[in-house]
Order: C-alpha cells, then sequence, then structure tokens
C-alpha cells in the first residue's frame, strides 16, 4: 500500500497500480478532489482507497470503507476511471428515472396551505431538476440532507443542500438511544453543528444503527460492474480478431518457412492482397472456443448486479439473453426495487415541507398547519392504469373510497389540479346546457319581448 498526498491536506491511500497507468490515474484523482471541494480537516477523510482495478484478475478481497465506497463510485459515475463507466451511470440513471418518476406531487387540504406549497416547491425546484439531481446525490451516497432556511432577499424558503461527498458531514444520535437524532456536524474539523430541528435527514440503506453508513446500493457492487467492464473490452478484442482471418502455408521445410515469412514482411502483406508460395495455403479462423466463456462471466456479473441495484439483467445486456420476459415485467421488477426508496423520499419531502412550513409561520406571522402535507410520487405502468379501472373506480362507485383517493392514485397527475378542472369543465358544461335548452331559451325570449310591440296577429286585445 502507498500513500498519495493531494490538496487540502487530504492523504489517500491507493493499491499499487501498472506504472504506465501510475501518472494518468494520479491526475485524475486530483482532479477530482478538487472539482468536489473537499475540505481539509473534514471528518475521518482518511483509508479513502482508490481502486481502478488495474491488474483486475487479481485478488481484489481487502475491505472498502464506507468513504472508499462512496469516492469510488462518484468517480465512474463521471467517468474518471478506465473501467465500469458505462455501467455504473446506465445503473444509476436508469434507477434515479424510476425513483423519481414523473416528479412529486405535493397538496394540501388547505388553501393558504396548497398555496405557501407551491410558492416553495417552485422557488426549490422540486418538481423538476433539483429532485432528480438529489435523488442521484442519493444513489451515490446513500443518503441525503437538506437544510430550509429563511431566504430573506426572496421572502421564501430556500433550501441548502449537504452533500457527504463534499462535507463529511456525520449524523450524532442520543448516545442511550441510536434512533433519536439529535444534530449534525460538518465543516472544517466538525467545528459546525445544527440541531434535528433544524434539517431534515434520510438514510436509503444501511440501519438506523449505523446513521452514517449507508453504502449506495451500486457501490457494493463495484468489483462485478468494473469485472463485467473489462470482460466487455476482452469481447470486443476478440471479436476483432475473428474479422482478421489469416493464411496460413503448409511449406516442406523450415527453411521455407522462413523465406516465405521473410517475402511477406518485406511486402507489408495485409488481408486482400495475393500471395504466391509453393505449398499448400488456406485461411485460418479462430474457432470462437473463447467466447462462450466470457459471456459467461459476463452474465454471471451482471445478474449479481442485477439482485443488488434491482437492474433487470435484460437491461444491461438485452442481446446476451435467451429467454425474455415481458416489457410490463421487466418494469414491475424495478418498480419492486425502488419503491422502498421512493417511500423513504415521501417521508423526506413531507417533513421538509413541515419544517418550510414552520419556518414560515415564524417569519411570517401567517399560521400554518405543517401537518396538512400530501405528498405522492406517481409512477406510469400498465398495471397501475389496469389497478385503477379493475380495483380502485368500483370501490369508488361503491362508497368505500373517495374520489379524491383514486386522482392521486392517477399516474402524472396533480389531483388539486385536475379537482379545479372538473370543477371548470362542470360549469362549462352547465352554462352550454342553458343555453342549448329550448324552453329556456322560449322563457328568455318572453321575458325580453317589450310591452311597446304588437301582438300577433288574430290574437285578441
Amino acid at each position: 500500500m502507498g500513500h498519495m498526498k493531494l490538496p487540502f491536506g487530504l492523504s489517500l491511500t491507493r493499491r499499487p497500480l501498472q506504472s504506465d497507468i501510475e501518472k494518468t490515474f494520479d491526475k485524475t484523482a486530483s482532479v477530482k478532489l478538487q472539482a468536489s471541494n473537499w475540505t481539509e480537516g473534514a471528518t475521518d477523510p482518511a483509508n479513502l482507497v482508490i481502486y481502478d482495478w488495474a491488474t483486475i484478475g487479481t485478488d481484489q478481497t481487502e475491505a472498502m470503507s464506507y468513504q472508499s465506497i462512496v469516492f469510488n463510485l462518484i468517480r465512474r459515475y463521471n467517468g474518471l476511471t478506465p473501467l465500469g463507466r458505462e455501467l455504473t451511470k446506465s445503473i444509476i440513471d436508469t434507477r434515479v428515472s424510476w425513483i423519481a418518476g414523473n416528479g412529486v406531487n405535493i397538496s394540501a387540504e388547505g388553501k393558504k396551505e396548497n398555496e405557501f406549497l407551491e410558492k416553495f416547491i417552485r422557488h426549490n425546484k422540486l418538481d423538476g431538476v433539483t429532485f432528480r439531481d438529489k435523488v442521484t446525490d442519493s444513489e451515490l451516497e446513500g443518503k441525503v440532507l437538506g437544510i430550509p432556511y429563511w431566504d430573506s432577499k426572496a421572502k421564501m424558503i430556500d433550501v441548502k443542500w449537504l452533500c457527504w461527498s463534499d462535507t463529511t458531514y456525520k449524523i450524532e444520535t442520543d448516545p442511550e438511544d441510536y434512533r433519536v437524532i439529535t444534530g449534525v456536524r460538518y465543516g472544517k474539523m466538525g467545528d459546525k453543528f445544527l440541531p434535528y430541528d433544524q434539517f431534515v435527514y434520510r438514510s436509503f440503506t444501511g440501519t438506523l444503527r449505523f446513521m452514517n453508513e449507508s453504502p449506495p446500493r451500486a457501490g457494493l457492487q463495484l468489483f462485478s460492474i468494473d469485472a463485467a467492464s473489462s470482460a466487455l473490452r476482452d469481447l470486443r478484442r476478440i471479436n476483432r480478431k475473428f474479422g482478421a482471418a489469416f493464411p496460413f502455408f503448409e511449406m516442406t521445410t523450415q527453411e521455407d518457412a522462413k523465406n516465405l515469412i521473410k517475402s511477406i514482411d518485406a511486402r507489408k502483406w495485409r488481408i486482400g492482397d495475393t500471395i504466391a508460395a509453393v505449398g499448400k495455403g488456406y485461411y485460418m479462423e479462430p474457432n470462437g472456443s473463447g467466447l462462450e466463456s466470457i459471456i459467461k462471466e459476463i452474465l454471471m456479473h451482471f445478474r449479481f448486479i442485477s439482485q443488488g441495484t434491482g437492474i433487470p439483467v435484460y437491461f444491461m445486456a438485452p442481446d446476451l439473453m435467451s429467454n425474455r420476459s415481458t416489457a410490463q415485467e421487466l418494469l414491475e421488477m424495478v418498480n419492486a426495487a425502488t419503491m422502498s426508496e421512493r417511500e423513504n423520499w415521501k417521508d423526506f419531502i413531507t417533513d421538509l415541507c413541515s419544517q418550510a412550513m414552520k419556518i414560515w409561520t415564524k417569519q411570517t406571522g401567517e399560521i400554518l398547519d405543517y401537518e396538512d402535507v400530501d405528498v405522492s410520487i406517481p409512477q406510469v405502468t400498465l398495471n397501475q392504469v389496469q389497478q385503477l379501472v379493475d380495483v380502485y373506480l368500483p370501490l369508488m362507485e361503491a362508497g368505500v373510497v373517495s374520489k379524491q383517493f383514486v386522482r392521486e392514485r392517477v399516474p402524472d397527475s396533480d389531483p388539486e389540479l385536475e379537482e379545479e378542472r372538473i370543477e371548470k369543465e362542470s360549469e362549462m358544461d352547465t352554462e352550454e346546457d342553458t343555453e342549448t335548452d329550448p324552453i329556456t331559451q322560449l322563457t328568455n325570449e318572453l321575458n325580453n319581448t317589450s310591452g311597446t310591440e304588437e301582438p300577433p296577429e288574430g290574437t285578441e286585445d
């Protein structure tokens, strides 16, 4: 093991690498640290092991710390490693798309609460790019932390986000009950502290007992990700050799064989050129026996990755799969694998909105019911639509559930907005019906008839 000095006083430990990779590796590692603004003296920055698996065939059984897992995962996601970058980004982006779904729906029953939530969400872009960005961070770090505060300039509640990879923050808990969060410590030398009621935190992996150890799902599959990436490169090399058939000549003597080789080399022969020689010649091609073994290795690692991340193997290697599941089956598989994360995110956004309401009440004097928050992250699948038709609609018609309950389960919709639209459409339909009703039209005509008009012919005074 060797140590590498990096900016900001950090010392990273890395495994020995091949000499031709050393300089490039040191440079990319240094650049990454500068880009992520790692702070000097941050909590426990040591013991970071940077793996590039330059010797992928060797035994890599050394345990990696949470710090190393996160750091290595981020480097691969940002394309700073020779191996694993393609798979890592694909895996994480797929999970993010499924977790974030079609964005967040946030509503409240109270009018003033609903108006505030709309402004708060729009100001912090929690229904769009910021939400997806934070979901990505949670997939890279296994946790998320937001600090709502009063923005005096905007006259609104803003959210400051702390990324562990930038601050190495540490959640503190009650020493007698690890389930109770008392605060968070961050900054240089851990000199900044916030009590539990001034931030919102969620861990998506790990356990409550180990609050600060939340290894991301993809991070636990780093070896298989890199091994699969390496095997794919081997597959490419073999495929190139398959396309390069080469001539072979059976010569009578060793001397004749040497002379032929010298002649071919002197002419700088290439495939397609003519060769004239004494002897029996024919083209030879690789038999491809090594391909099957490599494909099996790739699929083996893909299965490990799939078990750990919930991404179906078919998503990673559709052309290598013999049994192909239906699209609906694959989507349901990913949906089930990311359900826990979506529920965690719903709880996180709910708590964040409640905290924002408390701050708003304190700063403006307008009392908001901070418990009046409803959050949903809709997913669009064929099964959901079918469930609405076969299950929820009959329950609503039977009076078991409300219309609001059904609206909240319609994918890619805002229940409050849809209710307003339905009311407006109902009013417009009523007006149109009134206008076209013949009895109403006749009544209006009679009421508008002037007393100075002459009565119709044949009518007695």
